[in-house]
């Protein structure tokens, strides 16, 4: 798959603008300030309908403006397809040659994209949420379902973090409401952390590949998932779905009683339907998470509390790896999520780069840039400040055009 075309008006600094792309490999080049970042940030809201590094549309749009829109012409095996984003306050949609989706989760891995920038460090220094982030977003271009599943675990959790919210409040609440949710949160959470172990075993093989080959072969590097699950629910994760909720006394009677429902399938609030306590007695595992997450007025078990280890050598990554280490082991990261969108999808993302040679060695610069002009990618699209510096450093190796911002 290839971007052929792509114009902005009121994206970031630009008011108006159009490019073209010919060759496998575009270097966007200039000084701090012009533009790159933003030109390639919005080749990734083109392919995914969102910023990678803004998640509130509204600061995408250039000061002044009312409106913003990106559009772009596709090449995917042979095939040409239109595709026009805009957004305007309270209003945003999507059209593939013309015509709306009808949700834009539709839009999400049909031109996919990946993204390294140096923001993705915090992939490293930061919490469990952009670790959780790096799976959804390769998740999400695989397989539309995960990304529906992700998103009504979302709704079924912040409804679930409000009752338990008021119940720290106020020391009481509606106990039969706060089971429903847990009981419907569950098949998605043993849905979503299955294709999440899927995800790290698949990547830990392409990942250290990629980590040997850039960095020379000289340190081991390791993935392990860790999910956000209590023990008894972790020891069962291979069970079925109904040995699971056997084990954490998740009642399957629940998911057909008579409770008022909205369209998406959740349990609204208020709801006075009761159950008969004395005809099956809680597990004390269940009462237990339960009991802790009513004092703690939030939601302390699932999937949103997922989380991913990075190790180097046996070590933890964080406090023991350099700078260049840990770069490297983020572009091992990136690269391997776009091998597994390949697998996944049949389709070769768009690579965008943006100033990842930054904290690199040259031998480190030159091993990236044999393994992506190497390796199947259909188009790259990276920025640096210096036009020189990457003519010198693709050698000829590759075949490259330029746009000088």
């Amino acid at each position: 798959m290839k971007l052929q075309q792509l114009t902005l008006a009121n994206f970031r600094l630009t008011e108006q603008a159009s490019y073209e792309f010919r060759s496998k490999l575009t270097a966007i080049t200039g000084a701090n300030g012009r533009g790159k970042t933003n030109l390639i940030d919005a080749v990734h809201y083109l392919c995914l309908a969102r910023s990678y590094f803004h998640p509130h549309d509204e600061r995408l749009m250039r000061f002044g403006a009312s409106y913003l829109w990106v559009d772009g012409q596709f090449d995917r095996a042979g095939q040409t397809f239109r595709i026009h984003g805009a957004w305007r306050p309270g209003e945003k949609g999507f059209r593939c040659d013309g015509k709306a989706y009808g949700r834009l989760s539709d839009h999400v891995g049909r031109f996919p994209a990946v993204m390294i920038a140096p923001i993705d460090i915090n992939l490293i220094h930061e919490g469990g949420e952009q670790r959780r982030r790096l799976m959804d977003l390769t998740l999400s271009q695989e397989d539309p379902n995960y990304l529906e599943d992700l998103s009504r675990y979302n709704r079924l959790l912040r409804q679930k973090q409000a009752v338990l919210r008021g119940w720290q409040t106020t020391g009481r609440g509606d106990k039969h409401l706060l089971r429903v949710l847990t009981d419907q949160m569950h098949p998605l959470n043993l849905c979503i952390s299955r294709r999440r172990r899927q995800w790290t075993a698949q990547m830990t093989t392409l990942f250290a590949d990629n980590y040997r080959h850039i960095s020379g072969g000289h340190e081991v590097p390791s993935l392990e998932y860790r999910p956000g699950w209590p023990l008894e629910a972790e020891q069962t994760a291979s069970a079925s779905t109904s040995e699971i909720s056997a084990a954490l006394g998740i009642s399957n009677s629940h998911k057909d009683a008579n409770l008022p429902q909205n369209e998406e399938g959740i349990v609204q609030p208020g709801i006075n339907k009761t159950y008969n306590d004395d005809e099956a007695p809680e597990p004390i595992k269940m009462e237990q998470m339960l009991q802790q997450e009513k004092s703690s007025g939030r939601c302390l078990w699932g999937i949103h509390r997922d989380d991913l280890q990075f190790c180097l050598d046996g070590h933890p990554l964080r406090p023991h790896a350099s700078q260049g280490q840990q770069k490297t082991y983020v572009i091992s990261l990136k690269l391997a999520q776009a091998e597994l969108i390949r697998q996944a999808t049949g389709t070769q993302p768009i690579l965008l780069l943006d100033d990842v040679f930054e904290k690199l060695d040259e031998q480190r610069v030159a091993a990236l840039l044999d393994r992506v002009s190497a390796e199947p990618y259909h188009q790259i699209l990276l920025t640096h400040t210096e036009q020189d510096r990457v003519r010198a450093m693709l050698s000829g190796n590759i075949d490259a055009d330029y746009i000088a911002l």
